[in-house]
């Protein structure tokens, strides 16, 4: 169990800034753990500076920077997700979007991390970036990227599921947003907010990512096996994968309440009810998994539900991409191209195939937006290779300096 204590100890009286603190090696890339971009769920923070804490210790022979960084650092004071805004929610690539925001406290936030990461980082080497959550239900850790083929490369091999198009039903995840600017970036949720279990597998996956990024030998990870050993034992299948395929959003005025006892990754059947709200019953209208639901009174998605991957499906659709095999879907029925968007298409889905969408999504589209009976699919950037960095860090002050 994480207390209030623990965390004073650990972040508001050793270092009450941004910085978490760093690890600085031979040459190599700039790796970036974020905690607690929402402030009710510390295990990331308190595992960063854990790991922190031994190489410094140990004087592991390390390539590259280990950064960490407090995301919400005024939520995390007062225990709470936010204070005006969802931090994690508010990751837009056009500044236009934070007109209204006025004095919201988490737009503050999010300039500190940007100056953070521009002072901190070595602008002529590549950045990898992590951002590390729990979840207000019990669960088993699991990861989730924008599907790009460099992202899978980051997590593949790790003993824990996969989870495809969350990005796609959140609005301005952060995750996302520095993928799509050129920045590698993985989503780890670690299991329940207060569970101590939450520390242990977010101090696992740190050890095993940096093993990823090349800035550790596998020898040189202390209890190597024993954290492989942790997040393997908690799933019976090595990395399965799932894909996002409805989402309960709540309205602005909704009482919606959870129905208690569901856990993530719950089998659920159509029709189930799920939870309550001020006009009755709420219930999903597909079976499959019951992903994420809501037990927190701060929260725009009451729970989504997801179905799993075949494994055949993967490899396909990671042979396809390295021959560029989207440049005949408008072969397809039903599916034309958009050629007032980048590598874009538009599908009926009166005509076009019934699984259509999900072989566009596998072959790394993403929907942009739903018009009627059409979907606007654009395919994400940087599947297969990223730009310099000096490319990204110049994009990075860029966006950085174009906020009010």
């Amino acid at each position: 169990m994480i207390t209030q204590a623990d965390i004073e100890k650990l972040v508001l009286l050793d270092d009450p800034k941004r910085l978490l603190g760093k690890f600085t090696g031979d040459k190599g890339p700039n790796v970036i753990f974020f905690g607690a971009i929402h402030g009710n769920e510390p295990a990331g923070v308190i595992a960063i500076q854990k790991v922190l804490r031994q190489l410094h210790k140990k004087e592991i022979p390390f390539k590259g920077r280990l950064i960490g960084i407090c995301g919400h650092l005024e939520a995390l004071k007062q225990g709470k997700r936010y204070l005006a805004k969802d931090l994690n929610r508010i990751w837009y690539g056009h500044p236009e979007h934070y007109i209204t925001y006025g004095d919201v406290p988490e737009y503050n936030e999010k300039k500190e991390i940007l100056d953070q990461m521009l002072e901190q980082i070595d602008p002529n080497e590549p950045t990898i970036l992590f951002d590390l959550h729990t979840t207000s239900a019990k669960s088993i850790p699991f990861v989730s990227i924008s599907d790009t083929l460099k992202n899978r490369s980051l997590i593949s091999g790790l003993p824990a599921p996969l989870i495809l198009g969350l990005e796609e039903q959140m609005d301005g995840p952060m995750f996302s947003f520095f993928s799509e600017l050129g920045i590698p970036a993985v989503l780890f949720e670690a299991g329940q907010h207060q569970a101590g279990s939450s520390v242990k597998n977010s101090e696992a996956f740190i050890w095993m990512s940096l093993i990823k990024c090349g800035c550790l030998e596998p020898d040189h990870v202390p209890n190597r096996q024993e954290h492989y050993r942790y997040l393997r034992s908690q799933y019976t299948i090595t990395q399965p994968v799932f894909q996002l395929k409805h989402t309960y959003l709540i309205a602005p005025d909704e009482n919606f309440k959870m129905k208690p006892g569901y856990v993530n990754f719950q089998r659920v059947e159509a029709g189930e009810v799920l939870g309550y709200n001020q006009n009755g019953q709420v219930s999903t209208p597909i079976g499959g998994l019951i992903f994420m639901p809501l037990y927190q009174s701060l929260g725009k998605e009451g729970f989504f539900i997801i179905k799993r991957v075949k494994p055949v499906w993967i490899r396909a659709s990671r042979n396809l991409r390295q021959v560029r095999a989207d440049r005949m879907f408008h072969w397809f029925p039903g599916v034309q191209k958009a050629h007032y968007l980048k590598d874009g298409f538009i599908i009926n889905r009166k005509k076009a195939w019934r699984r259509t969408l999900d072989i566009f999504h596998l072959m790394g589209y993403r929907r942009v937006q739903k018009l009627g009976p059409f979907f606007e699919v654009s395919r994400r950037p940087y599947d297969k290779k990223m730009p310099i960095p000096q490319l990204v860090y110049q994009r990075l002050k860029d966006y950085r300096n174009s906020l009010p």
